[in-house]
This record gives C-alpha cells, structure tokens and sequence, in this order.
C-alpha cells in the first residue's frame, strides 16, 4: 500500500505520495493549472517533499489518506 499525504486550502490541493523512486510531490489549482494535477518534483524524504512543496503554495497540515485524490471512487 502507499503512503499518500494530501491537504487542501482555498487556492489549491497538495499531495504527497511514496513511490519506488521517492516522494512524489502534487499540487493543482483552479487558478493557476486549470484544475489539473501537476508535478512539482521527486525528493528522497517526506520532510524533503513537504518543504519544497511550499514554494508552490501552502500546504498548510497534511492528512494521511487511502487513495490517490485523482483516482474515482467507484
């Protein structure tokens, strides 16, 4: 199973997932990527992905969730 960390805040929606190859960071916002999912970059800690992260904007506290916020809840 994979550790997926996600927030949201009135501008924009971060997600943190644990990959093979690290920390995956994410981030959309309405304004700014027209509603779709955009990745930020891979860092090799959590720590490491929520502190570059907040050059896109602020994630504010993050909450340990099940699945991708992309994927459809069928």
């Amino acid at each position: 199973m994979k550790e997926i960390w996600y927030s949201k805040s009135p501008y924009a929606e971060f997600c943190i997932v644990n990959t093979a190859s690290g920390y995956v960071a994410y981030w959309r916002s309405k304004m700014l990527t027209n509603d779709k999912w955009s990745e930020h970059d891979t860092y090799p800690t959590y720590q490491a992905a929520r502190r570059n992260i907040g050059r896109v904007g602020c994630a504010g506290s993050m909450k340990r969730v099940e699945r991708l916020p992309w994927e459809s809840v069928a």
